[in-house]
C-alpha cells in the first residue's frame, strides 16, 4: 500500500502487505485494506504503520466498506465480517447459503445503509445482512455471478433501493427492505465493476462491452452511453464527471440548455429533438456540437439565466482540460476516440 501527497505526487509512506486487488478505504484517520492471503489491515493515515490485522477464512479481494466504528468485508470463503475499527475485533460473521453442497464467494465490496448491509456473490445473488446482528434479512437472486459492487440510495421521488450489475448481462434495481425487484435493464455487456449513483442516476461500466451507461434510478431508463470503460463507472465532484475507461480517464462538463425544463417523472433525461437543437445553436454560434455530457443532479454554472441539463450525446473533454472534438467524439489522453456514442 503506497499513500502519495495529493499535490506533489510524492510517495509518503510504503506499507509492504500481500498480493492485493482491495481498493484501500480511508476512514477515521485509518486506512483498510484486504489482501490474498486473507488479512484485512489498519493502517494509520498518516504514517502506514500496522495498527491490527484480522485473518478471515479466505482471500479477501474487494474493498472493505465503513459506518461509525465498524468495518465489513467479505472474503472468498464465503463469510461476511464486521469488526471493530478501533481493534479489529469481530463483531459478527455470517456466511452465504449453501447451494450444491458449497458456498459462494465474496468479491463484491459491500454497501452499508438503510440498517443492513448489502454485498453480491459469486453464486448469483445479492444477500441483505442485519448491520447488527449480521442475520440474513434477504437474497436476490440474479442471473449469474455478481462480482459488482452494491451501491445504495434514495430520493425525494425514488424508495431505498440497492443497484448492481451481474454477469448476466444486466443492471438490477432492488427494494432495499423487501429485496423485491424494482426494474432490470441491459447495459450491453457483463458487469464486473461496481455500480456507481451520481445525482438520479446509476452508472455502470461492462465488462465485455467497454461501455459506460447510466439509468434512471426510479424508472431504469438509459439516459446516459458512452463507449469507454470497463470496471469503475464514474466518480463526480459535484461539478463534472469523470469517467474512467480501461487506460484513460475522460472528463464531462455540464451543458446549458437555455430554458428548457424537463417534465416531471424525466429529471435529467433530454429528449433526442432538443439535444439536436442544441447542437444546431452551438454550430451558428461557433461552439462546436453541443457541449459535455454530465449525469443529473451535479452542478453547473449558470450564465444569462440558463439551466444546465445532462447532454449523453456531448462533446467529454480530456482531464486536463483540452477541447473536445465536435460530433459525440472526445479526445483522450493518448489519440482520438474513434467510437461512436450512441443514441
Amino acid at each position: 500500500v503506497v499513500a502519495f501527497d495529493a499535490l506533489t505526487g510524492k510517495v509518503r509512506w510504503r506499507t509492504g502487505i500481500g498480493p492485493t486487488e482491495s481498493s484501500p478505504l480511508v476512514h477515521q484517520g485509518r486506512v483498510y485494506v484486504g489482501d490474498w492471503r486473507g488479512y484485512v489491515y489498519a493502517l494509520d493515515a498518516k504514517t502506514g504503520r500496522i495498527r491490527w490485522r484480522f485473518q478471515t477464512g479466505g482471500r479477501v479481494k474487494g474493498a472493505v466498506a465503513a459506518l461509525g466504528n465498524r468495518v465489513f468485508v467479505g472474503s472468498y470463503d464465503g463469510r461476511l465480517s464486521a469488526l471493530d475499527s478501533r481493534t479489529g475485533a469481530l463483531q459478527w460473521r455470517s456466511s452465504s447459503q449453501d447451494r450444491f453442497g458449497g458456498r459462494g464467494r465474496f468479491y463484491s465490496t459491500p454497501a452499508v445503509a438503510f440498517g443492513r448491509v448489502y454485498a453480491g456473490n459469486v453464486d448469483g445473488r445479492v444477500y441483505s445482512f442485519d448491520r447488527q446482528t449480521g442475520a440474513i434479512a434477504w437474497t436476490f437472486s440474479a442471473g449469474d455471478f455478481v462480482y459488482s459492487g452494491v451501491a445504495a440510495a434514495d430520493g425525494p421521488k425514488t424508495k431505498p433501493a440497492v443497484y448492481f450489475g451481474s454477469h448476466d448481462r444486466s443492471a438490477y434495481a432492488v427494494d432495499a427492505q423487501s429485496g423485491k425487484l424494482i426494474w432490470k435493464a441491459a447495459p450491453g455487456g457483463q458487469v464486473s465493476g461496481p455500480a456507481t449513483v451520481v445525482g438520479d442516476v446509476v452508472y455502470v461500466s461492462t465488462f465485455s462491452g467497454d461501455a459506460t451507461v447510466g439509468f434512471d434510478l426510479g424508472s431504469g431508463r438509459r439516459v446516459f452511453k458512452f463507449d469507454a470503460g470497463e470496471y469503475g463507472p464514474v466518480v463526480s465532484d459535484g461539478e463534472r464527471l469523470f469517467l474512467v475507461g480501461g487506460s484513460e480517464v475522460l472528463a464531462f462538463r455540464p451543458v446549458k440548455i437555455d430554458n428548457y425544463k424537463a417534465a416531471d417523472g424525466t429529471k435529467g433525461i433530454v429528449p433526442p429533438g432538443e439535444r439536436r437543437r442544441i447542437r444546431a445553436k452551438g454550430k451558428s454560434q461557433g461552439e462546436g456540437a453541443g457541449g459535455g455530457s454530465e449525469g443529473p443532479g451535479t452542478k453547473a454554472t449558470k450564465k444569462s439565466g440558463s439551466k444546465a441539463k445532462p447532454n449523453p450525446e456531448g462533446k467529454a473533454k480530456k482531464k486536463s482540460g483540452s477541447k473536445g472534438a465536435g460530433k459525440g467524439k472526445a479526445k483522450r489522453k493518448r489519440g482520438k476516440n474513434k467510437g461512436k456514442k450512441k443514441n
